[in-house]
């Protein structure tokens, strides 16, 4: 399994087209072969192809819903990314609270 953390932050984002002319789930869907090994940890900052994309090729979505609320990163397509047949689970970060009901709890707002 290949678990990476990317596309969390706008900045990330913005320095990967700097670099690469292409935003992170773009770039790693055109330079590696992403499939049902790998976790793509946060993925929040992606356009709606990269979303289709991403759950075409097969990777699970990690997503941490409390991570995301207490930095402001954004909210996860989930409905598009299941829409087009991807999978996610839900984990915790370690960030400000630790418990999965809430983190549940979280993403059902979101």
């Amino acid at each position: 399994p290949i678990h990476i953390h990317v596309a969390e932050q706008v900045k990330e984002v913005e320095d990967c087209v700097a670099w690469s002319g292409k935003r992170p789930v773009e770039f790693l869907l055109a330079n590696a072969k992403v499939d049902d090994r790998w976790c793509l940890i946060h993925a929040t900052h992606m356009t709606e192809p990269e979303t289709v994309a991403m759950a075409r090729s097969g990777p699970t979505a990690g997503l941490c819903p409390i991570t995301e609320a207490n930095l402001g990163d954004g909210t996860f397509a989930a409905p598009l990314f299941v829409e087009h047949g991807g999978r996610f689970g839900v984990g915790s970060d370690s960030n400000v609270l630790i418990g999965l009901p809430d983190e549940l709890r979280q993403l059902e707002y979101s």
